[in-house]
């Protein structure tokens, strides 16, 4: 098994991409020479035009609010609401279940998730697949798979009902990037707070619509999920070789993309990962999710690889928290496998439990009744406590000592 793992997070040596070892006395550094399309994040090719880099970075934004009489409600929808989701299952993921104790989280959630690229074994196949997947989005931009954060505030007010106000806003793109985005939705959502009527709060939406289509996303090109995993893997492998430190800082910075954006005149600084595959997720980190379950991350490691329905459950935990864990499950497994992201779920809730349908999925939950439903989940995952349960054990052997010591050690 530790063979496995190993295999997984390793990949070879692109022959396009040349490394050449100078030594000087006693010390030796790496030179890197990376492909044309590497060397200058901002060329863009002709396939890059009509790729989905083109479309906007913000395909639709939403405002929702906590109503005491009506519960978790969505007010309002920029430029267009989605036909085919109903209001209220924006506002119950937009809305976390125990957001009212704490100041501040998020949540992330995917659209049309039947839609998804899936892995070509070609480049061939792929751009085939990719042009008549783009004909078909263009005709309606709502139906492409997207990308959904969530940041949502609670404000005390003395005015308000309760002494306190919930308020969310989210951002819906079919670019994975727009999670870079929280600092400007968390500001979006001070305005709204600070509005004085319901026609205020539609103009920031407004404003974030324009200032999120304004930020200059040209160096997050649409490069394969090949030359992704090459670019990561050249520039890791040759910044751990470097014995100059600050060349291998040089190099670590060369896999992001930096720009800003600008709500009048406030810059937001942002920067974007340029080389992580369409299943693997820079929110999501593996080295919590090894430092929380230790050993017991090799169950959830076979339960992943092997297509089992997973909860990650977080009880009185922050969502987003939540939603990190069930990312960080990509890096266990990909690269080299592919389509994780349509069994993912990140929040999930009680009022929609229509992810139980998924084979295999992989959800972050907050409510502690799912633990009791033993037989809606093979995997459970307890964040608060580290523990790691089996609905229905099987009689196996206990996993190598080399499998223990490998993930003590990486945890």
């Amino acid at each position: 098994m530790a063979a496995i793992f190993i295999f997984i997070t390793t990949f070879y040596q692109p022959p396009s991409v040349q490394r050449f070892a100078t030594t000087t006395g006693h010390s030796t550094s790496a030179k890197l020479v990376l492909p044309i399309e590497a060397q200058d994040p901002m060329a863009m090719t002709a396939d890059d035009v009509s790729s989905p880099a083109a479309r906007p970075l913000a395909e639709v934004v939403l405002y929702a609010e906590f109503d005491l009489t009506k519960g978790s409600t969505l007010r309002a929808s920029y430029p267009t609401p989605f036909a085919h989701y109903s209001p209220e299952f924006f506002a119950d993921i937009m809305l976390p279940e125990g957001v009212h104790n704490r100041e501040e989280d998020f949540t992330i959630f995917f659209l049309n998730r039947q839609n998804a690229h899936k892995h070509s074994d070609t480049e061939e196949q792929e751009s085939n697949e990719s042009q008549k997947q783009t004909a078909d989005e263009d005709q309606d931009p709502l139906q492409s798979f997207m990308y959904c954060l969530s940041v949502v505030r609670t404000t005390h007010d003395t005015a308000a009902r309760r002494g306190a106000k919930v308020t969310a806003v989210a951002l819906c793109s079919t670019h994975k990037s727009c999670f870079a985005l929280n600092d400007v939705l968390n500001l979006a959502v001070l305005k709204i707070v600070g509005s004085k009527s319901e026609e205020e709060s539609e103009n920031v939406l407004k404003e974030l619509f324009a200032v999120a289509n304004a930020v200059d996303i040209s160096g997050v090109r649409g490069l394969s999920n090949m030359e992704r995993r090459l670019m990561k893997r050249t520039i890791s492998s040759t910044g751990r070789a470097s014995a100059n430190w600050e060349d291998a800082q040089t190099l670590e910075k060369a896999l992001f993309f930096r720009t800003q954006a600008m709500w009048e005149d406030i810059p937001i600084p942002l920067q974007f990962k340029i080389c992580s595959t369409d299943d693997q997720h820079d929110d999501g980190t593996l080295t919590q999710l090894l430092q929380t379950f230790g050993d017991q991350t090799m169950v959830l490691f076979n339960a992943v690889l092997t297509g089992q329905r997973v909860i990650m459950l977080g009880y009185n935990r922050p969502a987003g928290e939540v939603c990190n864990f069930v990312l960080a499950t990509s890096s266990l497994v990909c690269p080299p496998l592919f389509g994780l992201i349509h069994r993912q779920y990140p929040y999930a809730n009680l009022t929609d439990l229509g992810f139980l349908s998924t084979p295999g999925y992989i959800a972050g939950v907050t409510n502690p009744m799912f633990k009791t439903k033993r037989e809606w989940w093979d995997v459970l995952c307890d964040i608060s406590t580290g523990e790691v349960f089996v609905s229905a054990p099987v009689e196996k052997e206990d996993h190598d000592a080399s499998d223990r010591n490998f993930v003590l050690e990486a945890s």
